[in-house]
């Protein structure tokens, strides 16, 4: 798996923090909003505590409380002028918690949660294998995990497409790389439910996977 530039990833979501909800809109033709209703959706309606993995802004844990309500979202992000961009928006909010944080290294307790979604965040840190180790341990037995990541398409049309076109221009704005996420989860002991690779409104390759731990 590719490494990433660390420093440049903290520079680009730094950056980025301000205008973060209308550049992820314009890069995914808007598909992000879709992934992110998805997401809540995914989300069991009697869960009490919901963990929003690489949560910049905070833009899914909102997506979740708007549906549930009633339940206690906590966004856990590296970066913290995201983290400081979110709260702005969400000041009035007693049921949402941001926490500045590393996801592969997670300051929860083992169990502590009913459902962790993560919209593509996985491929923005440097270790997957290691967040997803924690996502398992931070899981309830039988909690879900729902995840949209972007990954290299099958066929060869489609990966040239993907890697001479998509990749280059999506890059210019985000710090990510393609990963092999439905293996990931496989290997961290979480069940897969259901796993959809699609091409997303003409922009690439995206992998979305719901799991149960």
């Amino acid at each position: 798996m590719n490494r990433l530039d660390l420093d440049r990833t903290n520079r680009v979501y730094s950056r980025n923090a301000l205008y973060y909800r209308w550049l992820h809109h314009l890069t995914t033709l808007g598909a992000d909003a879709h992934w992110r209703k998805t997401a809540a959706r995914m989300m069991p309606e009697d869960s009490s505590r919901i963990l929003d993995l690489c949560t910049g802004t905070g833009l899914t844990a909102r997506a979740i409380l708007r549906r549930i309500p009633e339940c206690t979202v906590i966004g856990i992000d590296i970066t913290e002028s995201m983290l400081s961009e979110g709260a702005k928006h969400t000041a009035n909010r007693r049921n949402l918690f941001y926490v500045a944080g590393d996801v592969e290294q997670m300051p929860f307790p083992d169990k502590s949660f009913d459902a962790v979604a993560c919209i593509c965040g996985l491929g923005g840190v440097r270790s997957p294998e290691k967040a997803l180790e924690q996502v398992s341990r931070v899981l309830r037995p039988g909690g879900t995990f729902f995840t949209v990541e972007m990954c290299t398409p099958a066929g060869w049309g489609k990966t040239v497409f993907h890697k001479l076109l998509v990749e280059p221009v999506i890059q210019k704005f985000w710090a990510f790389r393609d990963i092999n996420i439905e293996d990931l989860v496989k290997e961290n002991g979480l069940q897969i439910s259901r796993c959809d690779y699609r091409m997303e409104r003409g922009l690439g390759s995206i992998c979305e996977i719901l799991a149960k731990a």
